[in-house]
């Protein structure tokens, strides 16, 4: 089926949707949602569910961003399909969620070029590091916060990272910046948040990235990609202020 049909729906988004039919028996909805972007939604009489997908090319689409709410209230994410459908069941009855809120923050577009070197960094090795696996890697910045992020999907992952300045004191190299002190890293596998799995390392969560079907490997202080995680934990001082791109 190609998009001008008028029953078309990307195969990412279907997927999912036939998942969230086959453990709550209640189908699921999608439509186009913006530019570039569609919307799953799944709902009873007391929770809804909304999924946004986005599409990074021809083919390619990715998570973007996740919203649960019971009676009108926003509710911390399911911690798996298992979980999520023990709340569509009965919300009252089932266990809490996840931490932290996977609503996506609206940042600026901004090439490596422009990110303080940690971030520069992280871009190149990640990249490298997964040049066997269809995926896109991408930098920018939060103007709220004063935060870059590198942001990582492929068909079925999102890995997004955050740094910001360790001193809002400028020296006479320039600011000093490393991961955010909260919420470092996100993940987030098939829709659902699993960033409690890998912390704040970095090898764990490219890991997912590659083997979305696995969980995440057991610490052992090296990695295929720890080049990464060297640069996530650089306290590297930048030589300029990185310009942010005005749109």
């Amino acid at each position: 089926m190609t998009e001008q049909e008028p029953n078309y729906v990307p195969a990412t988004v279907k997927a999912f949707m036939d998942d969230l039919e086959k453990a709550t028996g209640v189908p699921a909805t999608a439509a186009p949602h913006g530019p570039r972007r569609w919307r799953i939604t799944h709902t009873n009489d007391r929770v809804t569910l909304t999924l946004d997908y986005k599409t990074t090319g021809p083919g390619r689409w990715h998570w973007a961003a996740s919203t649960l709410t019971v009676d009108g209230q926003r509710r911390a994410l399911a911690a798996g399909m298992e979980h999520y459908a023990a709340i569509f069941a009965d919300p009252d009855k089932a266990p809490g969620g996840s931490t932290g809120d996977t609503e996506e923050e609206q940042h600026l577009p901004a090439p490596p070029s422009q990110a303080p070197p940690p971030v520069r960094k992280a871009h190149r090795i990640i990249a490298d590091a997964l040049a066997a696996v269809d995926h896109t890697v991408e930098t920018g910045y939060l103007p709220a916060g004063d935060v870059w992020l590198v942001e990582l999907a492929t068909g079925r992952v999102t890995v997004r990272m955050r740094w910001t300045h360790t001193s809002r004191r400028k020296s006479r190299r320039g600011y000093s910046w490393d991961m955010a002190a909260d919420r470092p890293i996100e993940v987030v596998v098939d829709g659902v948040d699993r960033t409690g799995e890998v912390g704040r390392d970095i090898n764990k969560a490219l890991h997912m990235a590659a083997n979305p079907g696995g969980s995440a490997p057991a610490p052992d202080g090296r990695g295929p990609v720890s080049g990464a995680a060297d640069a996530a934990r650089s306290t590297a001082v930048e030589t300029r202020r990185a310009t942010v791109i005005r749109v």
